[in-house]
C-alpha cells in the first residue's frame, strides 16, 4: 500500500509434499513473483517443513523463508479478514533466528524488524510499531550509512506512522529527509521515491484539510450585541479520537470497505452507543453490517452475527422493536445455518428476540421464543 514501504527478499520457500528442496524453489519463485500467494500460503507449512530439513530450523533461508511467508499472508489478507497472529509468530521467529545468527545489528535483522513494524502498523497498533522502525533505522544507519536507501525506507515508515498520527511536523521532516537521500543516491526514477513524493503531497493536502476544518469549527465573532454567536462543537474524548484516528489509518491503509475496518466502525459505534449518540452509533453499525455481509466465509458470518446482534439490541433500547424485530429475524437465521436450530449460542438471541417481541405486543410468539430457549438450555446441560 502506499503509505509503508515493504522490503522484500527473494523467496526460498516450497511447495509440493515430499519434493526436495531443489525442485520446490522454483516453483515457488514463480508463484511470488505472479503474486499468487493463496496458492503460496496455503501450503506454507509444508513449506517451511522442507526449508527446515534442508537446512535445519535456525538456518538465515529459514527466516528468509518466514519473512516472504508472512508478507504472502499480508497480501492475502490486504483483501480479506486479516490472520494477524500467523503473521506475527511468522515474523518474531524470524527475527530471533537472525539474531541468533548474526547478532541483533545485522542488516537483515533490520529488515525483518521493519516488516514486523510495518505489521503493526496495518493494525494500527503504532505504540508497538514506532520502536520497531525506529530499531530498524538506527541499524541501517550504524551498519550500512546514513544516507543508504534503506534508512529512507525507515524513515518513510516512520513518516507515515506520524502523519495518521497527525504529528504532520515530525512526519514532514521525516519524508523530506528520505526523500533527500534517494536525490543523493541519484535514484529519483526508483519506485519508492515516487511513493515518497506522493506521501508527502498527501501529508501537505492533510494538514491544509485540518486547517479549513478547524476554520469551519471555530467560534465565529459576533458582529454586534444583537448577532447570535456560533458555539463550537463539544470536545471529542482522547478515547474517541483515538479510535477516530485508528479508522481513518485503516481506511487510508486497506480502504472502506475492509473487514478489519468493520471491526473499528463497530469499536466507535459501541462508544457512541454508550454516550447515547444513537444516530451516529446506527449509522457506524448500518455501514459495518454491509462490510461483514459481503464475506462468504464462517469468520465473515460469525462478525455479521455479532453486528446484527448489536444493531438490533440498540434499536431495543431505544424502544424501535419494529426495527429490531427483523434483524432478530436474520441473526437467527444465520446462527441457525452456521450452528443448527439447537445451538446453545440461540439462547441468549432467543431471549432478547422474545423481549422485543413482548414490547411490540406479539405474546404468543414471545411465549414460543422462550419456550425454544428453554428447551434447548435444558438440552444442553450434561
Amino acid at each position: 500500500f502506499v503509505g509503508v514501504v515493504t522490503l522484500s527478499t527473494r523467496p526460498p520457500g516450497s511447495l509440493a509434499e515430499d519434493r526436495p528442496w531443489e525442485q520446490l524453489e522454483p516453483e515457488v519463485e514463480r508463484l511470488y513473483q505472479e503474486q499468487r500467494y493463496a496458492q503460496l500460503t496455503a501450503i506454507a507449512d509444508e513449506a517451511l517443513r522442507a526449508a527446515e530439513h534442508t537446512f535445519g530450523r535456525n538456518d538465515p533461508k529459514v527466516a528468509a523463508l518466514l519473512i516472504n511467508l508472512s508478507h504472502a499472508h499480508r497480501a492475502v489478507a490486504l483483501n480479506a479478514i486479516a490472520d494477524y497472529g500467523r503473521q506475527e509468530e511468522l515474523l518474531t521467529r524470524a527475527i530471533n533466528i537472525l539474531e541468533q545468527t548474526h547478532g541483533p545489528e545485522h542488516p537483515d535483522v533490520a529488515a525483518a524488524v521493519n516488516s514486523l513494524g510495518e505489521l503493526y502498523s496495518l493494525q494500527a497498533d503504532y505504540r508497538a510499531a514506532e520502536p520497531l522502525f525506529l530499531r530498524a533505522q538506527g541499524i541501517w544507519e550504524r551498519t550500512l550509512r546514513v544516507n543508504d536507501p534503506k534508512v529512507a525506507v525507515a524513515l518513510n515508515n516512520l513518516a507515515w506512522l506520524y502523519k495518521v498520527q497527525a504529528r504532520y511536523p515530525e512526519a514532514e521532516a521525516l519524508y523530506r529527509r528520505a526523500i533527500a537521500i534517494f536525490k543523493r543516491a541519484r535514484l529519483t526514477r526508483d519506485p519508492t521515491f515516487a511513493v515518497l513524493t506522493k506521501n508527502l503531497d498527501a501529508l501537505q493536502k492533510s494538514k491544509t484539510r485540518r486547517v479549513s476544518d478547524a476554520g469551519r469549527t471555530s467560534p465565529q465573532k459576533s458582529p454586534g450585541p444583537r448577532q447570535p454567536t456560533v458555539s463550537a462543537p463539544a470536545a471529542s474524548s482522547p478515547q474517541e479520537r483515538s479510535v477516530r484516528q485508528k479508522l481513518e489509518a485503516l481506511e487510508i491503509t486497506l480502504g472502506p470497505n475492509h473487514p478489519n475496518v468493520a471491526e473499528v466502525l463497530k469499536e466507535l459505534a459501541h462508544l457512541y452507543a454508550a454516550q447515547g449518540r444513537v444516530t451516529e452509533a446506527e449509522a457506524l453499525y448500518q455501514r459495518a453490517l454491509a462490510i461483514d455481509e459481503r464475506g462468504t466465509d464462517d469468520e465473515s458470518r460469525k462478525k455479521a452475527a455479532t453486528t446484527l446482534n448489536r444493531l438490533a439490541a440498540l434499536y431495543t433500547a431505544q424502544s424501535r422493536h419494529a426495527e429490531a424485530r427483523p434483524l432478530y429475524e436474520r441473526l437467527l437465521a444465520l446462527l441457525e445455518r452456521r450452528l443448527g436450530p439447537k445451538d446453545a449460542e440461540l439462547v441468549p438471541v432467543l431471549e432478547g428476540y422474545a423481549a422485543c417481541l413482548a414490547a411490540s405486543g406479539d405474546i404468543r410468539a414471545a411465549e414460543a421464543a422462550n419456550t425454544r430457549a428453554g428447551r434447548i438450555r435444558s438440552e444442553s446441560v450434561p
